[in-house]
């Protein structure tokens, strides 16, 4: 609506503070004046850092513990893998080429294992 339905002015007491607010304002300053209610602090906008090792101690049993590491699994041989046998045991050029008469396949891939 552009027009009010009707042109009445504003009351006198729209423009007056009403009673309940000057008891509660009146309260509210008292409480201060008490010290029951203080007035916020300004906020200090400057960062805070803190030094978290500062208490460490290096010999510490739980600091140890904290900062362990465990390393990764690896995976586990698998059959052919799992058996280095010494030179003597592993077959020659000759017996590999042997053709027919080759008892088996070379084992292993031609990795070498320390001693485990």
């Amino acid at each position: 609506m552009i027009h009010p339905v009707t042109n009445r002015p504003a009351d006198k007491r729209s423009f007056i503070p009403s009673l309940i607010e000057k008891e509660k304002v009146s309260k509210l300053v008292h409480a201060i004046k008490m010290g029951w209610i203080k007035p916020r602090k300004p906020r200090d906008d400057t960062p805070t850092y803190y030094d978290l090792w500062a208490h460490e101690d290096p010999n510490s049993i739980l600091g140890r513990h904290k900062m362990h590491v465990p390393a990764p699994k690896l995976r586990l041989p698998g059959h052919e893998e799992s058996y280095n046998p010494p030179p003597e045991y592993l077959l020659s050029e000759e017996e590999v080429r042997g053709g027919p008469c080759s008892p088996r396949e070379p084992l292993g891939k031609g990795w070498e294992f320390g001693k485990l």
